[in-house]
């Protein structure tokens, strides 16, 4: 994967770091895992872009960490991550996971991991668009994990069937990403045990 990014002279000091951390842990890091978890990648012969482009936005009024845009056809051929230095404007330096600056954000090699999987996916599989937001949302959140950032709407969701099944057919309930990191983690477990994902 080629990443592209703004030229320095235009980055900030917390901006330049973000950069440094792409190029030295997070891209890497994170390929081999969404390698690892769902093995694809853009090593692949089925992988029809191979470059996304970085870039960088402050809003607060979106509520996105950050986010990836990629095609709509039949198979990806153009990617664009966008980060909000909104969440992002004072991230620690001294930490490599990319401590953000408000009680919103979470590590930003997390968020980072979270968007690649959505360019490799769109990259790799036809159609990716028109998935379920909650299954593009929770093959994005198992990767990374949330139990704890999500933990008080698992847990709700957990004790709720109804909310579960109205967070699982939504494609804008923000409990969207939960119920989807919750179907995933389930059929995840069956497969391990080898078991019918329908067997309860």
């Amino acid at each position: 994967l080629t990443v592209t990014v703004p030229e320095q002279s235009s980055l900030s000091s917390s901006e330049q770091f973000i950069v440094g951390a792409l190029y030295t842990w997070w891209v890497g890091n994170s390929l081999d895992l969404i390698s690892d978890s769902y093995g694809i990648g853009f090593n692949s012969s089925s992988a029809t872009v191979k470059e996304i482009d970085i870039n960088f936005y402050n809003s607060s009024s979106d509520g996105s960490l950050a986010y990836t845009q990629y095609s709509t056809g039949r198979t990806g051929d153009e990617l664009h991550m966008f980060i909000n230095m909104n969440y992002y404007s004072d991230i620690s330096t001294t930490d490599h996971n990319g401590v953000g600056n408000s009680s919103a954000s979470t590590y930003l090699d997390r968020t980072i991991v979270h968007e690649l999987v959505h360019a490799a996916m769109s990259a790799n599989i036809n159609y990716f668009n028109s998935f379920s937001n909650v299954f593009k949302e929770g093959t994005a959140e198992l990767i990374h994990g949330i139990d704890d950032k999500r933990k008080s709407t698992i847990e709700k969701l957990s004790k709720s069937s109804s909310s579960l099944k109205s967070a699982l057919n939504s494609e804008t309930n923000s409990e969207l990403y939960s119920a989807g990191y919750m179907l995933l983690r389930y059929l995840a477990k069956q497969a391990a045990a080898d078991r019918d994902p329908s067997d309860s």
